[in-house]
C-alpha cells in the first residue's frame, strides 16, 4: 500500500489529516510474480516454468519506472536486453487471481495458491513491449522537458513528424497522439513560428510549454486509468499506539505495467525535479536527488569515466 510520510499534518494536534503519500509497503498496492527463465517464441515473451515462480513486490523497488523507460534510452531495446528486465521484473500484464475475484475484500481469508496458481501472466508481444517501453521514455523526456522549461527541447517535440523516436513507429504511443492532433489542428503560421527557431523567446516558448503539458498529463492521466482506489484498516506504517483512523485511502495496481505507471505518477504529481545523466552518450533524464548523483545508473557512470 502507500506509505505516509511525515508532514505538518501529521502532528498530534491534526491527528485525522492525511499526509503525503510515499511508496511503502507496496505489497497491497501490487503482489506481482517472476517465473525466469523467459524466453521469444515467434515474436511473443512467454514464460518457460511457471512453477518456478516466486511472488515480488514491484513498488518497493523505487527505481522501477526509471529502470523500464531506461530500455528506451538508446532506441528501440534487443530482445536480449528485454529478456534480461523481464527476467527480473516479470511480464507487463496479466491478473490476480485471489484480487481480481469473489475473496478480494478478504485477501487474508482466500484459499492458499501457489504464485503461478495466484498470478495469471499474460504473454506479450516483442512489439508492443517496445510500444510501451518507447513511450514511457517519451513521457519521461517530455516530464524532463517541461519541468525544466527547455524551450529549444519542447519546439523539437512539435517539430519532429515521430517525437524523440528512432525509428518510425509501426503504433503511435499516447504522447505521438497527442502531438499529432495539435500538428493536424494548429495554423501554419505557428508552425512557420516553430520552423524559424523563434521559440527561443519566453513568451512564445511559454505557449509551446503549456501545450507540450497537457499532452504529458493526458499521456500520465491515460496510463494510470485502471488503478483503483480502495481502502485498508491497516496502521500506517511507523505509526505507534492504537490507529486512530477507522481506514485510510490506498491504491490497487491490477498489473506490472500499471504498476510502473503508478511510480511515474507520483514522481509527477509529487513536482520532482530533473536532471539529464551526464555521461555523454546517454543524456536520460533522472530525478535531481540525491543532488551528488549525476548519472542514470551505475553502468552510466562507468562509461562516462571510461569516456573522459
Amino acid at each position: 500500500m502507500l506509505g505516509y510520510k511525515k508532514s505538518r499534518a501529521s502532528r498530534p494536534d491534526y491527528p485525522y489529516a492525511s499526509p503525503a503519500p510515499v511508496e511503502l509497503h507496496s505489497d497491497t498496492v501490487c503482489i506481482w510474480t517472476v517465473s525466469p527463465p523467459y524466453s521469444v517464441v515467434r515474436g511473443m515473451i512467454i514464460p518457460q516454468d511457471e512453477t518456478q515462480s516466486r511472488l515480488t513486490s514491484p513498488l518497493s523497488d523505487p527505481n522501477l519506472f526509471l529502470s523500464f523507460a531506461r530500455l528506451g534510452s538508446h532506441g528501440e531495446p534487443s530482445e536480449k536486453s528485454i529478456l534480461r528486465w523481464v527476467n527480473a521484473q516479470g511480464l507487463l500484464k496479466g491478473r490476480d487471481r485471489l484480487r481480481e475475484s469473489e475473496f478480494a475484500g478478504a485477501i487474508a481469508f482466500g484459499p492458499l495458491l501457489e504464485p503461478h496458481e495466484r498470478i495469471e501472466q499474460h504473454p506479450v508481444s516483442v512489439h508492443d513491449f517496445r510500444k510501451e517501453v518507447r513511450s514511457a521514455y517519451q513521457m519521461l523526456r517530455l516530464y524532463a522537458n517541461v519541468r525544466g522549461r527547455d524551450y529549444a527541447a519542447i519546439a523539437e517535440w512539435f517539430l519532429a513528424e515521430t517525437p524523440q523516436t528512432p525509428r518510425a513507429p509501426a503504433q503511435s504511443t499516447m504522447v505521438e497522439r497527442y502531438l499529432d492532433r495539435w500538428r493536424n489542428f494548429e495554423y501554419d503560421s505557428v508552425r512557420w513560428m516553430l520552423q524559424q527557431g523563434i521559440t527561443t523567446r519566453r513568451r512564445e516558448g511559454e505557449w509551446l510549454i503549456g501545450t507540450a503539458k497537457s499532452a504529458l498529463l493526458g499521456s500520465v492521466a491515460y496510463s494510470v486509468r485502471n488503478i483503483r482506489l480502495t481502502l485498508t484498516d491497516l496502521p500506517a506504517p511507523g505509526n505507534q499506539g492504537p490507529n486512530p483512523l477507522f481506514a485510510r485511502r490506498t491504491m490497487r495496481c491490477p498489473d506490472l505495467l500499471s504498476a510502473i505507471y503508478l511510480q511515474f505518477y507520483l514522481m509527477v504529481t509529487d513536482n520532482k525535479p530533473m536532471r539529464h545523466c551526464e555521461n555523454p552518450a546517454c543524456g536520460m533524464p533522472f530525478p535531481a536527488k540525491p543532488k551528488h548523483k549525476r548519472h542514470c545508473s551505475d553502468s552510466c557512470r562507468s562509461n562516462a569515466r571510461n569516456y573522459r
